[in-house]
């Protein structure tokens, strides 16, 4: 579990601190991946985080903490998915509910909730 929710929250500080990165991938599913499509490199991008995060799973399986019925892809997705939005729509969500998601002063609470959103997912019955 500490595995787990440590990769989780090395994403979130990578998001964060990458934000060109997220504005890249949100330009590039714009123009519906076709640059990427193009690209001789693309299958080596995931290959690492899903490699990292199969072998979390399988030890966490072995030592009964996890469910057996999720993928890393899954899992990657949804820890993507959150350090994703925290970038991507900084701004409209800072528009309509007043809160900015990059502000230093929220930053322990989001990076916590992701690690235990994915941990609760991943050991819920």
């Amino acid at each position: 579990m500490d595995a787990l929710r440590k990769l989780a929250e090395l994403t979130f500080d990578h998001h964060e601190s990458h934000q060109d990165f997220v504005r890249l991938v949100a330009i590039e599913n714009i123009h519906y991946a076709q640059h990427l499509l193009k690209s001789e490199s693309r299958e080596v991008l995931a290959a690492p985080a899903l490699e990292v995060l199969t072998r979390i799973m399988e030890r966490g399986r072995a030592a009964g903490v996890f469910r057996d019925d999720l993928d890393a892809l899954d899992v990657h997705m949804i820890i993507s998915a959150f350090c994703v939005f925290r970038g991507a729509n900084r701004y409209t969500f800072k528009a309509i509910f007043d809160r900015d998601l990059l502000d230093p002063a929220g930053r322990d609470h989001l990076r916590r909730m992701i690690g235990d959103l994915v941990v609760a997912h991943l050991t819920a019955v």
